[in-house]
């Protein structure tokens, strides 16, 4: 149960996030990448709080609380907004790999 100012809720979403074309890319070293900006996001967003999450090569299961005032579709476009962001910065062959280019 998670408390706010005038309301108490217990809203629990499994969510999986495959990869585009649903490609294995997620080894171990992106993984535990992913896990220290999925961090980060709960920590900026204190509304979205991630409790677990796990992988496979061509996707990821997390397991999200958020209040009802909050839709689904918001708090998957900010995790994947900012992890796709971070991810191709940081691991550049990934957008060699989905777009075919160097570039954006």
């Amino acid at each position: 149960m998670t408390r706010l100012n005038h309301s108490v809720y217990n809203c629990r979403y499994h969510l999986v996030l495959p990869t585009r074309s649903r490609k294995k890319k997620f080894n171990d070293g992106i993984y535990a990448y992913f896990k220290e900006r999925i961090k980060e996001i709960g920590e900026h967003y204190l509304l979205i709080q991630i409790s677990e999450q796990n992988h496979d090569r061509d996707h990821v299961y997390l397991f999200v609380s958020m209040p009802p005032s909050m839709r689904v579709s918001d708090a998957v476009r900010i995790i994947k907004c900012d992890l796709n962001r971070d991810m191709k910065s940081k691991f550049s062959f990934l957008k060699i790999v989905y777009f075919g280019t160097d570039g954006i």
